[in-house]
């Protein structure tokens, strides 16, 4: 707002004051990119057999307003590597830590489940706390997550309203059933990634995407045709 000549600043904790008056186009704007969006690249790579793999995303901010921008910090010790270049972000794979990975997702709500997956695939022990928001999201999340990983061989234990954890994911190398995404586009989207280490995986009603994402699955044939 600010970039477009409105006044206005915060004057409480809750509160943003906003002065009367137009806006004003004074140069170029370029939107950032999702920060959200891009996690699911960086779980495709977190999950992709090949150790050459590369990704490139363009028009994400090293310095963002987003919480999620913090996916590079949280996918980091899952073997993601994050470089901003000219190009764009380039994701490559990177050496992953051992070890149960712990975090509290208060504020980054979206993540939940596209690291909750991710660890599960690739049998790595996690606790992630601060989910309370999960239960009142498209669907309840966390019932969603436990539900759909125990398909993939994988028990997740929700503690409360507020913990997810495994403590050791084995999961399955073949799908026992399809994954329902419970009208959630984030439940599609994260589990799309599971086709590199799930064989027979189908998801049900993809078209979910279309609320945050409606290029994905145009952009992941792109991406395997490279």
């Amino acid at each position: 707002m600010r970039d477009f000549g409105a006044i206005a600043h915060w004057t409480t904790e809750n509160e943003i004051f906003v002065a009367s008056g137009g806006y004003q186009r004074t140069a170029d704007y370029t939107v950032e990119a999702d920060w959200s969006a891009a996690s699911y690249w960086y779980e495709f790579l977190a999950l992709s057999p090949d150790s050459e793999a590369r990704i490139v995303l363009p028009q994400l901010q090293r310095e963002s307003l987003q919480g999620d921008c913090r996916t590079r910090e949280f996918f980091e010790p899952l073997g993601v590597h994050t470089a901003f270049t000219p190009e764009g972000v380039v994701l490559t794979k990177g050496e992953a830590t051992t070890g149960r990975l712990e975090l509290n997702l208060s504020a980054q709500p979206d993540l939940a489940q596209t690291l909750v997956v991710t660890c599960a695939m690739l049998g790595r022990p996690f606790c992630f706390s601060g989910l309370e928001s999960l239960r009142i999201k498209e669907t309840d999340r966390l019932a969603a997550l436990q539900q759909e990983l125990r398909k993939l061989g994988c028990e997740v234990v929700v503690e409360g309203d507020a913990v997810l954890r495994c403590d050791a994911p084995q999961p399955a190398a073949v799908a026992s059933a399809p994954i329902a995404t419970y009208d959630d586009h984030r439940m599609a989207l994260a589990f799309a990634p599971c086709a590199y280490r799930c064989t027979g995986l189908t998801i049900e009603h993809p078209e979910v995407v279309a609320k945050s994402y409606p290029s994905f699955w145009d952009d992941l044939k792109n991406f395997e045709q490279q």
